[in-house]
């Protein structure tokens, strides 16, 4: 979030493996000044190996699970709720679940032996700046 805009998303293109038939979808970049508060949903905020999981253990099937495993979802959604925005043929939906600040440096950032992807300075320099780079000040 970056008001004027209530969405602002320069990596949204990596979290899908370019193979993934959704990646010809895709966005380059997500900026949004309005987009509708929605409730966020169970598969928006839990992996399905997890919700089978609870399933078998609880002997059902809690549509409500992501509320019980973030406690404090309801109440932080206050604040920061959930955004679903339409792109094309492509629904988003952005769950926020907390604020965090790194206790390292950019470079820093996923760049420990056997991370996976690019490093916080990658991201930096390959799609935010990019996307912003008349806007950074």
């Amino acid at each position: 979030m970056a008001p004027p805009f209530v969405i602002v998303d320069p990596t949204v293109q990596l979290q899908n493996l370019p193979s993934d038939p959704i990646s010809a979808f895709i966005p380059k970049i997500v900026a949004v000044e309005d987009a509708a508060i929605a409730q966020p949903q169970l598969t928006d905020v839990v992996g399905a190996s997890v919700i089978l999981e609870a399933a078998m253990v609880e002997g059902r099937a809690d549509p409500q699970l992501h509320y019980r495993l973030e406690a404090g979802l309801r109440e932080f959604g206050k604040v920061f709720p959930t955004r679903e925005v339409g792109i094309g043929d492509l629904s988003l939906r952005y769950v926020p679940l907390g604020v965090k600040m790194s206790d390292v440096p950019l470079e820093e950032i996923n760049a420990a032996d056997g991370a996976t992807g690019p490093s916080g300075a990658e991201v930096w320099e390959e799609h935010v700046v990019p996307a912003f780079g008349d806007f950074l000040i």
